[in-house]
């Protein structure tokens, strides 16, 4: 009973009220209405169709948003590429529209609080003939055509179970479940608890076809490297799950496990509680400043977890411990990569162990050589050759900086400074983002596991 009156109170907080629904219901008529003369105007035929959570009934109340396709008849990847975005422009003249691409050419129109993404595509009749985004209307008239109000509600709640615990989103970043996978498993397990207590018993490489649309031993061949294979109902040839890394994968199995033994609001995303951290690991970051805003966001943060994963391997390189990396980005023009690690600083002496004494005589004396012109020692012991020699890197920030000239920085940033924390450059907001991200427990892990008291 106690997890029927938890989802109970948190639906309360998820379900779109009807003023929301009302305002987005009238933005979509405003846009049907300028794009319906599109294709005509194009010479071409075509039709406006809504996709996404709001046409498939599935929308959050924090999300104030429509996502709206343009279907073009007739036309050519390239025609796409070159010509739709200027068509829309003509037929959205007098609104407020940005131009975006990610990997696909689209506008944003941002009114009164609301934001409409508007998508061009080819009109495809046949799913498994369909590339990248023009699925998504085969995706969208799947859900609308199994979906009801119960489900419906089973949905946001596997939604927001999964943004409270950070595996929400099929972007580069975040290595997560997309919206469709989320309701491909809440339709196919028959609701939020259901595919919990499916979760639960997972153990990587998890393969399923919980709508029986294909063959997954076969999925799993073409998709090796995937910790999750589940083919796409509408396109069985094609892995719905193959977003999913292994640590989003990891994180929702442990929190499937916690939950169905220790449920509370807290793993959810708008119960989420701020809690200061324990323990803090020491941390070397880099502050970004520049128009990031005009990018995409799924590609400004991919970018971002590109940094932040770079950083992290060449401070690994360079002889630190690194226990964990991440970023931040305010959204606008503020970012942060991060990396924590066991010490800022290293030893003055870098320890080595070699061959053993009767290896190759390549081996042996490669290994003596380069010790002894580098300046420093080696001897046999138990049976291996040991060795040291001087580092030549200490320090964290150096070798952080030093990794900065090679590093993928997101399109239009620059770097502001580098910093460590503690330290003297650990301030104002970049600083801020780094100390809350330097204890790396997730709230839901910390409160699960004390029986929901917040430390003390």
């Amino acid at each position: 009973m106690m997890r029927e009156s938890v989802e109970d109170r948190v639906l309360e907080s998820l379900r779109p009220t009807q003023f929301q629904l009302a305002m987005l219901t009238r933005l979509y008529g405003l846009i049907q209405t300028r794009l319906s003369t599109c294709p005509a105007v194009a010479g071409v035929g075509g039709r406006v169709e809504a996709v996404g959570s709001f046409a498939k009934g599935t929308l959050l109340s924090d999300k104030w948003e429509i996502d709206v396709f343009l279907l073009l008849e007739g036309v050519d990847d390239a025609w796409i590429e070159e010509r739709a975005r200027s068509l829309l422009y003509t037929c959205l003249h007098g609104l407020p529209v940005i131009s975006k691409y990610s990997q696909h050419p689209y506008v944003t129109l941002a009114m009164m609080g609301m934001e409409a993404d508007i998508v061009p595509a080819k009109l495809v009749s046949d799913p498994s003939q369909a590339r990248g985004v023009e699925r998504t209307p085969f995706h969208t008239r799947w859900v609308k055509e199994r979906i009801n109000p119960r489900l419906a509600d089973e949905v946001r709640l596997l939604k927001s179970f999964l943004k409270g615990i950070g595996v929400y989103g099929a972007e580069t970043a975040r290595g997560g479940f997309s919206g469709y996978l989320a309701e491909v498993l809440t339709i196919g397990y028959n609701g939020f608890r259901g595919v919990l207590e499916e979760a639960s018993r997972w153990r990587p490489p998890v393969i399923i076809d919980p709508h029986g649309a294909g063959d997954p031993e076969a999925l799993a061949r073409r998709y090796r490297d995937s910790p999750l294979v589940i083919p796409d109902p509408v396109d069985p040839g094609r892995n719905v799950g193959a977003a999913v890394t292994m640590r989003s994968l990891a994180t929702f199995i442990l929190a499937a496990r916690t939950y169905l033994e220790a449920p509370g609001e807290w793993y959810f995303h708008t119960h989420q509680p701020t809690l200061p951290p324990v323990s803090r690991a020491p941390a070397v970051g880099v502050c970004l400043e520049g128009p990031m805003y005009t990018k995409p966001p799924q590609d400004v943060e991919g970018r971002l977890a590109r940094l932040s994963s770079f950083l992290a391997t060449k401070l690994g390189e360079a002889g630190f411990r690194v226990l964990h990396h991440g970023f931040s980005w305010d959204g606008g023009s503020r970012a942060v990569a991060y990396v924590l690690v066991e010490s800022l600083t290293l030893p003055e002496i870098e320890a080595l162990r070699g061959p053993e004494a009767w290896a190759s005589v390549e081996r042996v004396s490669r290994f003596i050589e380069k010790r002894l012109r580098e300046g420093g020692s080696v001897w046999p012991q138990h049976g291996l050759l040991h060795g040291f020699r001087p580092r030549r890197i200490r320090s964290a920030l150096e070798a952080l900086g030093r990794a900065l000239g090679m590093a993928p920085l997101p399109w239009g940033a620059r770097v502001s400074r580098a910093f460590t924390c503690p330290g003297p450059g650990c301030e104002g907001w970049c600083g801020r983002e780094v100390e809350r991200g330097s204890d790396p427990t997730p709230a839901w892990i910390r409160l699960a596991y004390t029986r929901g008291r917040p430390p003390s």
